[in-house]
Formats: C-alpha cells, structure tokens, sequence
C-alpha cells in the first residue's frame, strides 16, 4: 500500500532548487507541489515576507501538506529558506511520516548574481538576495539525523543525486 512521502526543499533563491525539483517530478507520477512563495502570492498578490501574514501562510501550507497526506501522495514542500526552526516544527508535526530533506549548498556569490540577472520572472532584490544568502542555515549533523534520508544537493543538474532520489521514493512510495 503506498503511503504519503514528506519531502522538504531548502536553499537559498537561484540555487537550483525548481531545476532539480521539476526533473525529479517528470520521474514520479503522484505527487504535491506546495510552496509558500505561491501560498504567500495567492494571499498578497507580491513574494514578500510580511510577518503579521506568515501565520496564515503557514496554516495554509500545513492544510495543503494534510490534504495531500490523506490522499497518500508525494510531498514537495518548498519553503526557501527553512529555517532550522521551522524544520524542526515540521519533523515534529509529521513525525509519522518518512520526511526526507533536500539541502542545496550555497551557490558562490557571483553565479548566483549571474543567475539573478539572467531570470525572466521572480527576481531577487539584491539587498534581499545579500540578506538570504548570509542567513541561510545549512542542517548541522545533529539535525541530520531526525530525516529519513538527507540529500545534499551541489548544484540542481546533478543526475546521480537524481537517480538515487527517484529510486528511494519509488520504494517508499511505490
């Protein structure tokens, strides 16, 4: 019997994580999609982080994450940053589930500026692009171990991480 699959997607903006994440859903039939930066747009028309609106926000991803795990799919929860905190918020909210964390590495400062420049839509501010990249937080080791599996992810092209990604959900969820 297949069972719902929690997978959180932490980075900073422009570090790959659409690329990768959109080559892993072309591999994997039933799956969610939830992000908070389209949560965050549907509810203020902007990406913004305004903090009297983050609760609701936040209710929303939870009752998009709920429904999604009733109907027994394959969770891709985007939140940019996560921060360890709210990781550790969702680990103990979905305790029941096999939670797997994808963690993109920093990209260096000038490809992500490159990227930046090079984006069509959704540009990043750079005073806000300077902000993320210094407050991002990495999963320390300790947290680590609270995840079914840990991928860490260079860089949002790379085939063997997608390959082993693909196989350990077709069996946990397949």
């Amino acid at each position: 019997m297949q069972r719902a699959l929690l997978c959180l997607i932490s980075g900073i903006p422009l570090s790959g994580k659409s690329t990768f994440i959109g080559q892993l859903m072309k591999r994997i039939v039933d799956y969610v999609f939830i992000s908070t930066d389209e949560i965050r747009f549907n509810i203020q028309q902007h990406y913004r982080v305004l903090p009297e609106n983050e609760p609701r926000i936040w209710k929303e991803a939870y009752a998009q994450i709920d429904r999604a795990i009733a109907q027994r799919k394959v969770i891709f929860f985007d939140d940019t940053l996560l921060k360890i905190e709210s990781r550790g918020v969702i680990l103990t909210r979905y305790r029941h589930l096999p939670v797997i964390l994808f963690a993109f590495h920093k990209l260096p400062w000038d490809i992500l500026t490159q990227r930046n420049e090079r984006r069509r839509w959704k540009r990043v501010d750079h005073d806000t692009l300077i902000d993320l990249y210094a407050t991002y937080q990495f999963p320390t080791e300790n947290e680590k171990k609270y995840y079914y599996r840990v991928f860490e992810v260079q860089d949002g092209q790379d085939s063997d991480i997608m390959t082993a990604v693909s196989e350990l959900l077709n069996e946990l969820h397949g």
